[in-house]
């Protein structure tokens, strides 16, 4: 007669009550935020970015201190009447892209001039009267600029502020970190 049924032993251990609670909401609150991390993590890599405005090159758009939604030029088809944000020489600014490719632009009197053509005066949104000419100033007059290829034209919304292709002539798609995606409303 086998009484080695009788007398069984189970040898798994009885998991405690802690272990259980710890895989079953620990572990998958864990993953939802590693997972969330993650995600966001590659759409502010490869898709936009946000970036908080800091000097006054847009006033009328963008008052500094606001925060804009930055998508990758790569990702974005760039046109004239975009606003960009280019990181040039050390200096990060917004401005809009107002010709691109072989194109001519000539800054008369403060009317902007494209292909020889009037596009826009800017004597109305201008706070000074007083018009410099380029010997003085390229804020009111400028020589004739040509775009090459990959190269844009880009001017500023507050006119006093020559941070802008006024100064330092065309800018590279290199130089253009962004297109203006949509602004985080205050």
């Amino acid at each position: 007669m086998d009484y080695s049924g009788l007398y069984h032993v189970d040898r798994r251990k009885k998991k405690s009550k802690a272990v259980l609670l710890f895989r079953q909401y620990f572990v998958p609150v864990v993953l939802v935020v590693a997972i969330a991390f993650l995600l966001q993590w590659t759409i502010r890599t490869l898709v936009f970015y946000p970036v908080r405005i800091d000097t006054d090159s847009m006033e009328s758009f963008l008052k500094k201190g606001e925060r804009v939604f930055l998508i990758y030029p790569r990702l974005a088809k760039l046109q004239t009447g975009d606003t960009v944000y280019v990181e040039h020489e050390g200096l990060n600014f917004l401005c809009t892209i107002v010709a691109g490719e072989g194109e001519i632009v000539q800054i008369i009197n403060k009317s902007l001039f494209i292909n020889h053509i009037l596009k826009k005066d800017f004597s109305g949104i201008s706070k000074d009267s007083t018009i410099f000419p380029s010997s003085i100033s390229m804020r009111d007059n400028t020589g004739e600029l040509l775009t090459g290829p990959g190269k844009f034209i880009c001017l500023n919304n507050n006119w006093e502020n020559i941070q802008d292709s006024r100064t330092w002539g065309t800018f590279s798609f290199d130089e253009i970190k962004g297109k203006v995606l949509f602004k985080k409303h205050s």
